[in-house]
């Protein structure tokens, strides 16, 4: 397995998260500097960029859609803008501490948030109001995500561990301890199959989710690994670290006649 990436984009502060929009040709990417950059997908990684908070960004997430980004602060704020032309639409406030981690469900009518108060909050769209807290997290909460079928959410912290919830019934799934030291961030291939995590370890792994278990552990930066994000479609995956790099990667995930998942992670 070759762990080299595809192409390198260039930013001038640590990168806490990137996102791939539906359509595969722009890459957002949060910063400490406060700012959200929109990255072409091209070897030239051209950008434009989003003064987005009173805070550096922890996370950023396009819609399904791809019509709104949402973004997460430590200025203790969830924010969601037209991803269109940058326009600014609506803050959730609910969090007493940095909101880490915000992602929208696939049907857009959600959105989960995970913050250094060690709460997971769940949130509606439309009414833009708190739902649910989950307190099950003993450090702060990292990263949150869903399931690409919507009924789930997954989050990382920084007490090593990745827990999955039901979000209807309101149950934890599995539990993983996943790293020698705190879960940055992780996210699920389309599939539904397999979740990836970046941890402070420096180390990229990937879970299955079906076994249980760790399938791969993937080595490539230099420093704490603080953001991960795979492509629509999942034959890539952005990462970012305090190396100041954005790494893009190949994923080859190739579903079988039995409709079981096998993958081998590799580069271009």
């Amino acid at each position: 397995m070759n762990n080299t990436p595809t192409f390198f984009l260039f930013a001038k502060g640590p990168v806490y998260d990137v996102d791939f929009s539906p359509n595969g040709q722009v890459i957002a990417s949060a910063s400490k500097d406060e700012t959200v950059r929109l990255w072409q997908n091209s070897i030239e990684g051209y950008s434009t960029t989003i003064k987005a908070h009173n805070g550096p960004v922890r996370s950023v997430n396009f819609s399904s859609d791809g019509k709104l980004l949402l973004t997460s602060s430590d200025d203790k704020t969830a924010k969601v803008w037209s991803a269109y032309d940058r326009k600014f639409l609506f803050t959730l406030a609910g969090h007493n501490n940095w909101v880490r981690s915000a992602h929208f469900s696939p049907d857009v009518r959600l959105i989960a948030s995970g913050s250094d108060d060690k709460t997971v909050k769940i949130w509606d769209v439309s009414h833009k109001q708190e739902l649910h807290t989950f307190y099950d997290h003993t450090g702060i909460v990292n990263t949150v995500k869903f399931h690409p079928d919507g009924t789930c959410i997954a989050s990382g912290s920084h007490d090593k561990k990745i827990k999955i919830w039901d979000i209807r019934s309101k149950r934890l799934l599995q539990h993983y301890d996943a790293h020698a030291d705190s879960v940055n961030q992780i996210a699920f291939h389309p599939s539904g199959f397999y979740l990836v995590s970046a941890s402070s370890d420096s180390k990229l792994k990937v879970w299955d989710l079906r076994q249980g278990k760790l399938a791969y552990t993937l080595y490539g930066h230099e420093g704490e690994c603080t953001a991960i994000n795979f492509s629509q479609r999942g034959d890539y995956f952005g990462s970012g670290g305090c190396d100041n790099i954005v790494m893009v990667w190949k994923s080859n995930f190739e579903e079988q006649e039995t409709g079981n998942i096998y993958g081998i992670m590799t580069s271009c």
